[in-house]
């Protein structure tokens, strides 16, 4: 695919037709109306970075403490968050959106080479803090393994610092391991012109027409970002993570998730290099280099073919409990559509009902259960009994003619065509199995 390079004017999901969002949806969109989207979940993640600014750990962050007797206290620290809103489920070659966004935070008011910088300190100093602004600022994601990336882009409307002239926006492009602009990188970059605290030209991502303030607690929000990928195959799932692999998981890095210049006062610039780890020597990462969520892939609904190509129907379309099954030429309608569940259950979709033999009382074809090990099916609320389950030969799922037969787990019976009656609305029924045509499915 070509290489992600945006810069956001606009907020945005960015590609048509994404799952979950329609395709009519006005391009404007909201951070809580993407949020409270129908499907969509919120998870919240709090971490500690270690930061390497000179030859110490240097807190990035300041916060207040309730419980701080004193007031207008403010701690350098190095907590941090991140947002992760996205489906729980997607199914096999879907194509959707999930979001990312760092959590704002209170900065840290002195650059990594003066001791104030690692002590509380009051929220108004007289002397004024030590930084004008954060410069060269880059923040990577890993695309997750087992996905195609689609598109990416930045949700505007959030910007860097907390100045109402601010609106310098970050690009997103696609980079490599060396963090090389790269179409067929791992990595998702948040930056401007890929400038990062290596560079050696431009300041990159520096809010140019503003300054911290000089008797208060700088604020800094960052843009969310969108990613949008191809799920892959059913049954695998999909993990988003902050950049954390290889050396990028290790302290003082520049290939490091996080990594900026602190400006002071003087023009002077201090690389500063996060990492999700609780301390300079942890041998692994933290909440922060794991799984921010996980989205679990599922089959795609498939029709169930049988005798002479006619397929399972549930009769009149019906998503209630009860409903019968019969055969019929497929249409491909919602009343045709199967899955199969890791645990041998047949579902249809649109009902969320299981297939299962008749429970009791008469159906919609006046039979009921027989005592001669033949009994119509029907839809059933899924309780995971065994019931309802189903041994599945590999020949049912693979596509290919003449398929297998589908046996009941409770009684070691098997799914067929009411006595190979090839003709629409012949009720379907579990039998004593005979390999006969009129007991081969295929999906």
């Amino acid at each position: 695919m070509r290489t992600v390079h945006r810069r956001s004017s606009v907020v945005a999901v960015a590609t048509a037709g994404i799952l979950l969002v329609p395709t009519n949806t006005a391009a404007a969109v909201v951070d809580n109306q993407f949020n409270s989207l129908s499907g969509l979940t919120r998870t919240d993640v709090s971490f500690d970075v270690s930061c390497q600014g000179t030859d110490k750990k240097y807190p990035p962050f300041g916060e207040f403490r309730v419980s701080d007797p004193i007031l207008n206290r403010v701690y350098f620290v190095s907590h941090w968050g991140v947002t992760v809103t996205a489906p729980k489920t997607v199914q096999e070659g879907d194509v959707f959106t999930y979001r990312i966004t760092p959590q704002s935070n209170s900065v840290n008011a002195y650059e990594p080479s003066d001791d104030k910088a690692y002590q509380k300190e009051p929220l108004f100093n007289a002397d004024g803090h030590s930084v004008t602004s954060w410069a060269r600022m880059k923040y990577d994601v890993d695309i997750p393994p087992g996905t195609e990336l689609v598109d990416v882009d930045t949700v505007t409307g959030v910007y860097f610092a907390n100045d109402g002239n601010t609106n310098t926006l970050p690009e997103v492009i696609r980079v490599n391991e060396k963090g090389d602009e790269d179409e067929n990188g791992s990595v998702v970059r948040m930056a401007h012109d890929n400038i990062t605290e290596e560079s050696t030209s431009g300041l990159g991502w520096e809010t140019h027409d503003f300054e911290f303030q000089r008797n208060g607690l700088p604020v800094a929000s960052f843009p969310a970002m969108d990613i949008t990928v191809k799920a892959g195959e059913a049954g695998s799932t999909i993990e988003p993570t902050l950049r954390h692999t290889g050396d990028s998981g290790e302290y003082g890095r520049p290939e490091n998730f996080f990594t900026f210049d602190v400006k002071n006062t003087d023009g002077k610039l201090f690389a500063v290099r996060c990492a999700p780890l609780d301390t300079p020597d942890s041998t692994s990462v933290n909440g922060g280099g794991k799984p921010l969520t996980t989205i679990e892939v599922t089959a795609k609904p498939k029709p169930v073919y049988g005798l002479d190509g006619r397929v399972l129907d549930v009769v009149d379309e019906s998503t209630d409990i009860s409903s019968r099954i019969q055969m019929w030429d497929p249409h491909e309608g919602p009343n045709q559509q199967w899955t199969v569940t890791d645990r041998g259950e047949i579902v249809n979709p649109v009902s969320g009902l299981c297939l299962q033999e008749l429970n009791d009382g008469y159906g919609q074809f006046g039979d009921d259960p027989s005592p001669d090990g033949v009994t119509p099916v029907e839809l059933g609320k899924c309780s995971g009994h065994i019931t309802q389950r189903w041994t599945i030969a590999d020949e049912v799922t693979d596509g290919n003619q003449p398929g297998a037969g589908i046996v009941q787990n409770t009684t070691g019976r098997c799914l067929e065509v009411t006595d190979g009656i090839s003709a629409n609305g012949t009720p379907v029924q579990i039998a004593p199995c005979t390999g006969e045509s009129n007991q081969q499915w295929n999906m």
